[in-house]
């Protein structure tokens, strides 16, 4: 596992910023380089890690210093960045990305965001055990460790850059709830106590608080003549699934988006004119449309979304 960085807090200092850590983030046009950047410019310190090897034996080939190319980027918006490349065939690497995480940023990773995946054509029957076997080793067993370490090391502490409602959200109110809108764990107005005119009868004991973790993984419904992709993209989203039920005692959401066809350069002319003509918005989905919802979803305003399945493919159909 390699490691290029921008400078990090003193020890023990907190970071002024969330700490967000998104995987897959190998080439400066793909899904993943574009979440990073949506998030940079939404107030969050970025981590994040490739696989230059996988990239080498694709198609489109790799992109030589794209690692040290978003991290420039993404520090010219205002953060803090670590890219680490990790090899997520080896279990013990997510215990290691996160201890390289908390070492050079400073702090805990309050948004997970999964954008990895090995992807290699092939059907039912020229599938191979080894391929297969790798492709869930990414795809699906590399999540859960990532999902597990975070779950194993998530606090909600509050009042140090974490979104927590507490003011110091990126784009956040004092409480994490713009003027005037209806509390999102009490219900009422901001500013207008439970019980008073105007406001719903005062809650018994302590109101919950907003969820302020937050996981979220892509995924795919590609299956046919793509079968280990689409059955370990299968396994990750019920992964994914049952920790919004499992981490919500630590204040967590956990929500898979399925970006439907994105064009990052793997798409061939005939393809990509037929998914053009079946999506009804006329074109393809582009990284910066899939890192809005992102964006949103690891928001304060996203904290109600949890355990879901979202599509954002500009209607096209399955």
């Amino acid at each position: 596992m390699t490691t290029a960085e921008q400078p990090s807090t003193a020890p023990g200092t907190a970071p002024a910023r969330p700490i967000a850590l998104i995987t897959g983030v190998g080439r400066s046009i793909g899904i993943g380089a574009g979440i990073a950047r949506r998030m940079a410019a939404s107030g969050w310190d970025v981590a994040f890690t490739y696989w230059t090897p996988y990239d080498r034996r694709m198609a489109w080939g790799s992109e030589p210093g794209a690692a040290a190319s978003i991290a420039d980027e993404l520090a010219g918006a205002g953060a803090r960045t670590a890219a680490i490349e990790a090899d997520l065939t080896d279990a013990e690497a997510p215990a290691r990305i996160f201890d390289e995480v908390e070492r050079r940023l400073g702090g805990q990773v309050t948004a997970l965001i999964l954008s990895h995946a090995e992807s290699v054509d092939s059907g039912l029957l020229d599938t191979t055990v080894e391929a297969f076997d790798r492709h869930f080793a990414v795809n699906a067993r590399a999540s859960w460790l990532l999902i597990r370490e975070y779950g194993l090391r998530f606090r909600d502490v509050g009042g140090d850059g974490v979104p927590d409602g507490t003011g110091d959200v990126p784009g956040g109110t004092e409480d994490g709830v713009p003027d005037g809108t209806p509390d999102a764990t009490t219900g009422a107005r901001e500013g207008v106590p439970g019980g008073t005119p105007g406001g719903p009868p005062a809650a018994s004991g302590p109101a919950p608080r907003p969820a302020t973790g937050r996981i979220v993984a892509l995924t795919s419904d590609h299956t046919v003549g793509n079968l280990p992709y689409g059955a370990s993209k299968g396994a990750l989203d019920r992964i994914t699934l049952a920790a919004a039920h499992e981490l919500a005692h630590l204040g967590v959401t956990a929500n898979v988006v399925n970006p439907g066809p994105v064009d990052t350069g793997w798409m061939t002319d005939g393809l990509r004119e037929t998914l053009v003509r079946g999506t009804p918005l006329g074109r393809l989905g582009t990284p910066r449309d899939t890192a809005h919802l992102v964006d949103f979803l690891c928001s304060p305003q996203g904290q109600w979304i949890n355990g879901q399945l979202l599509k954002s493919n500009g209607g096209a159909a399955s």
